[in-house]
């Protein structure tokens, strides 16, 4: 995660890890810091688009001075070397052994022709420590540094549940958090978190069967949420029951991203149970709560 310096946007950036690579995959952008938007979302294997998809390699083996790649997209030539090795600078954790990595870019798209450089340099055990970009001769410089290094402090996260009375009809408020850990992603936490009893007096919203599949909020603030079958499937119930869960689900993930609406579906299709269907592409807002079931 970066912020700007006048704190003015919140930038989430996704990285790859293989033997041999660091991949700059992209990021998302939140542009209205105002509203802190949780990003805890799956990027792979969903709809979910990034603001801006990259895929550039910024760091590669082997680690030696003169190690040379490039990349190229549309009309930007980058070429990226490792330009120095072995010496040491101040990091959150201390004092920690380095590397630079210098990138430039040309661009040769009319009228931005031009050429940038970036040095970036990477701390180890901690990643990038502190980066400079350098847009053009005479131009700024955009400096970037790494303020906070945590290890093994879970990211607190607050939500509220509601959770089914023990009549399943009614609704009981809990308020609780969820505990991710670098990697975690939300939907795992909020799956665990909806499966609990959470009292006596407070009924789960879901069985242990059930998977939520996907989960992550666009750029227009909807919750995208997708289910396994199971979750239709064990809604045997009342009419009011299967509404009161489903009221349950929707009111938790709405609350828990400070969301504007929900879409939700089940392994990617409408939603439907004995009573209740919900079509695949409906978009669910607060005040359509209750009244957005269509009732067969």
């Amino acid at each position: 995660k970066r912020a700007n310096t006048d704190g003015g946007e919140v930038s989430y950036e996704l990285y790859e890890f293989t033997d041999t690579e660091i991949i700059y995959v992209g990021q998302y952008s939140n542009a209205t810091s105002s509203v802190d938007k949780i990003f805890r979302d799956d990027f792979k294997n969903t709809a979910k688009t990034l603001d801006e998809e990259v895929n550039q390699v910024i760091l590669k083996t082997p680690i030696e001075v003169g190690n040379r790649w490039e990349y190229n997209h549309e009309h930007l030539e980058i070429y990226s070397e490792i330009t120095d090795t072995g010496f040491f600078f101040e990091t959150p954790l201390g004092k920690v052994e380095g590397i630079e990595v210098t990138t430039t870019t040309v661009n040769n798209e009319p009228p931005y022709e031009g050429k940038s450089q970036t040095y970036r340099y990477f701390g180890k055990d901690v990643g990038i420590v502190k980066e400079t970009s350098l847009m053009g001769p005479g131009g700024p410089e955009i400096p970037t540094k790494l303020i906070g290094f945590e290890q093994d402090v879970p990211e607190e996260i607050p939500i509220t549940i509601y959770a089914l009375g023990m009549d399943k009809r009614s609704h009981n408020k809990k308020n609780s958090k969820l505990f991710l850990n670098t990697n975690d992603p939300m939907r795992m936490a909020l799956e665990d978190a909806l499966k609990e009893t959470l009292s006596n007096d407070m009924h789960h919203l879901l069985t242990e069967n059930v998977i939520i599949n996907y989960m992550y909020i666009d750029n227009q603030d909807i919750v995208h949420v997708d289910l396994s079958k199971e979750f239709s499937d064990d809604m045997i119930a009342a009419r009011d029951q299967e509404s009161a869960t489903l009221y349950g689900v929707i009111r938790t993930v709405l609350q828990l991203y400070n969301a504007k609406a929900v879409n939700l579906t089940v392994e990617g299709n409408s939603f439907q149970s004995s009573h209740i269907h919900i079509p695949k592409n409906k978009i669910i807002y607060p005040e359509d709560i209750p009244e957005f079931i269509q009732i067969d």
